[in-house]
């Protein structure tokens, strides 16, 4: 039974197309058509009243009335329609085209006359492939074939291009080699831990802090040090001997190689050197000049202000700065002018500048370590975990590390792009290191991950992750036994004592 309110006029089936119904209703704008999906054979056998699959549409428009139509048995899908003034017209239905991807990129559709097939290299050069080569399940697959599993620096090289994956296999890289340092000693299970787990440690460990001046070109400032948030500084990538100038020197040294003068910069006033920041802008803008002279004009009139620094509060250069640092395009140079023109004990106005971009999650993170009290900081980083774990950031794992709120980043991370080839690679190489807490998450991931390479046909690949997710597991327990013919006693394998052979007993 079609449950549609009447009068209706006239319903006819369309004579050369199966399970299309056309109804009009009286003085009716539109013609209403119904694809019955799985007609029965034969609808006027039945007696009870049966729910039909079908897809409803309508042709015509406001404004314009039908008296009447009728289907034409020479033209497919095509009826005639008039109008209360004797006005003819012909339309012409359209077939709705069914289509469908397969997990190698090929497109196939269907329609009354018959299933046609496009091969995955004809859609590159089509103007879909845009569209369809960027979707997460074509991307996953040109990864896998490129390399994409445990090999972190594989890894780093097949996703240059993308900054959020590179980052969390470069913190993955820099966690592994701080361990094999040793420079991590106070970690227990958590091989793979955020600066969020590890400023939990300092909780009630008061004697463990020293607060005391910054010293150098800024004394009035001073900075917390503690085992734990050194640790913390260290997995923000700040892996630099702060005690050792030449150790800092490198560091910044690297910055300015990158092109990141202002960061560099900035950091070295958080460490007290305002003429070794003057300098590297000064050294900034020399190398600006050659490619972006904004840029080098910006750098050298922020250097010559840098350069007028006094400790005195009351001096006039604060009041200008303070009123003007905001102006800044760039966020390292806001919050270089905010650390230097700020009370000394307010350094959330240094964390939260007031530009377009923000400073660098880790570089945040490692700052808030030096200069915010237990509490703050605390409070700070635990309400940054949570925002970047509702949010699904993977640059969050820097705060989280594979803690259970790691997890839970992580499998937002999947709900939002789809990418469950990172989770469970990143779930792999956490336990192939010894990650003692399991989450059924990992093996869900690992799971959907292999059976998507068993459907791109990567045997391969799919036989490589198998291999390398289980080196780490202990030998698995015997399963088939011979036992002797006459005693019935079970034969077995065993190694003598220092020696390589083995005997039967």
């Amino acid at each position: 039974t079609l449950d549609r309110p009447g009068p209706f006029v006239k319903l006819a089936w369309c004579p050369n197309r199966s399970g299309l119904l056309g109804a009009l209703r009286k003085d009716s704008s539109v013609v209403r058509l119904f694809d019955i999906q799985q007609p029965e054979p034969d609808l006027t056998a039945l007696e009870d009243d049966i729910t039909l699959p079908l897809l409803e549409h309508t042709i015509g428009s406001k404004g314009k009335q039908y008296h009447s139509f009728t289907w034409l048995n020479a033209q497919p899908c095509t009826m005639l329609t008039i109008g209360p003034e004797g006005d003819v017209g012909q339309v012409t239905i359209c077939e709705r085209i069914p289509l469908d991807l397969s997990p190698l990129g090929e497109v196939s559709y269907g329609s009354e006359s018959g299933l046609f097939h496009c091969a995955a290299e004809a859609i590159r050069t089509s103007d879909v492939a845009g569209v369809l080569l960027g979707d997460i399940s074509m991307r996953m697959r040109r990864r896998a074939m490129e390399g994409y599993g445990l090999d972190i620096a594989k890894n780093m090289a097949t996703v240059k291009d993308d900054r959020e994956l590179l980052r969390i296999w470069k913190w993955l890289e820099m966690v592994s080699r701080l361990k094999s340092e040793g420079k991590l000693k106070r970690l227990v299970n958590n091989p793979f831990p955020g600066v969020q787990t590890m400023l939990e440690l300092e909780k009630g460990d008061d004697g463990s802090r020293l607060f005391h001046s910054l010293g150098g070109d800024i004394p009035r400032r001073h900075k917390y040090i503690s085992e734990a948030r050194t640790s913390s500084m260290l997995l923000c990538g700040w892996d630099f001997d702060e005690t050792d100038e030449g150790s800092l020197d490198d560091f910044l040294k690297r910055l300015e190689l990158n092109n990141e003068f202002e960061r560099a910069a900035t950091i070295a006033l958080f460490y007290g050197h305002v003429k070794k920041a003057v300098n590297i802008l000064l050294g900034g803008s020399s190398e600006a000049r050659r490619g972006d002279p904004q840029r080098a004009g910006q750098l050298n009139l922020i250097s010559m202000a840098l350069a007028g620094y006094s400790d005195n509060q009351s001096a006039l250069w604060h009041e200008i700065c303070r009123q003007r640092k905001d102006e800044a395009d760039d966020a390292y140079l806001v919050a270089a002018f905010a650390f230097l023109t700020s009370d000394p004990n307010d350094f959330e106005t240094v964390l939260t500048p007031k530009s377009k971009s923000g400073l660098l999650l880790e570089d945040r993170l490692a700052s808030a370590c030096m200069f915010l009290d237990s509490d703050k900081l605390l409070g700070y980083v635990n309400d940054l975990a949570s925002r970047y774990a509702k949010a699904g950031l993977l640059d969050g794992i820097l705060l989280t590390g594979l803690s259970e709120m790691g997890v839970d980043l992580l499998q937002r991370y999947v709900e939002k792009t789809g990418d469950v080839q990172t989770a469970s690679l990143v779930a792999c190489f956490a336990g192939s290191q010894g990650l003692s807490f399991i989450d059924r998450r990992f093996e869900a991931w690992i799971d959907a991950y292999s059976e998507l390479l068993d459907s791109w046909q990567l045997w391969n690949e799919r036989a490589s992750l198998d291999v390398q997710r289980r080196s780490g597991d202990a030998r698995p327990p015997s399963q088939v036994f011979v036992t002797c013919n006459y005693c019935g006693k079970s034969v077995r394998a065993k190694r003598r004592a220092g020696e390589g052979a083995e005997e039967v007993a």
